[in-house]
């Protein structure tokens, strides 16, 4: 091989080898826009807090009167 063949050669590669390289990815989240419906979604939060709290106590309940049954 001439220098001349050797050097396109590893000009080839090298550009093939930039090609190939991995573009850094943004870890950067975009937030979400700010809410306006401050007090209607604390309303509406307290509402599924009150739900998930009165689901909980059902399902305490029910597994107790299971436990209660097996015994």
């Amino acid at each position: 091989m001439t220098e001349e063949q050797k050097n396109r050669e590893k000009e080839r590669r090298r550009q093939y080898m930039q090609n190939r390289r991995i573009q850094p990815i943004s870890y950067e989240v975009p937030l979400p826009p700010a809410s306006y419906k401050g007090a209607e979604e604390s309303d509406q939060n307290q509402q599924c807090a009150q739900q998930l709290r009165e689901s909980i106590v059902e399902m305490e309940n029910n597994q107790g009167m299971g436990a209660g049954e097996a015994s």
